[in-house]
Order: C-alpha cells, then sequence, then structure tokens
C-alpha cells in the first residue's frame, strides 16, 4: 500500500514520524520511504532522508528500524 501526503506513524511509546510518503507491505510486514522523515519522541528529534521498517533477520518478534540520507539526531536525556 502507498501512504501519501502528510503520513504520520504513531507508536505505542511515545514516538511520532511524520513524511509525505510511504510505501508498506502487509505481507512482508515492511515499510519505506523515499522523502524526508522527521521523528519526536521523548528521547528527542530526528530528521533523515529516508526510513525503511523490516523484521529482524532471524527474530520473528524483532525489527531493524533504519534512517539514511543526512540523518540528524537531537537527543535530550530525561532526568
Amino acid at each position: 500500500a502507498i501512504l501519501q501526503g502528510g503520513t504520520v506513524l504513531q507508536s505505542s511509546t511515545g514516538y511520532t514520524v511524520e513524511t509525505d510518503r510511504i510505501v508498506t507491505s502487509y505481507a512482508q510486514a515492511t515499510a519505506e520511504t523515499d522523502s524526508e522523515v522527521r521523528a519526536t519522541g521523548p528521547a528527542g528529534t530526528l530528521t533523515a532522508g529516508r526510513m525503511s521498517l523490516a523484521r529482524r533477520p532471524g527474530d520473528d518478534a524483532g525489527y531493524l528500524l533504519v534512517f539514511k540520507d543526512g540523518v540528524e539526531l537531537i537527543y535530550e536525556p530525561q532526568p
């Protein structure tokens, strides 16, 4: 499925990811952007040129989230 036009993903742990377009595959449990990503959450903010999410190889329950192309992270540690 292709989601476009101000796509927002929210996690149960308080993180929000915004992008213009994301391509998902429910059969393969993947998601990938081809445009800038902006993420905010309890630990700070992040921007990147693109992002991908896929199952971690050899781990049916785990996922690997990768940010690429000009990643900037502003970490705000919690007291």
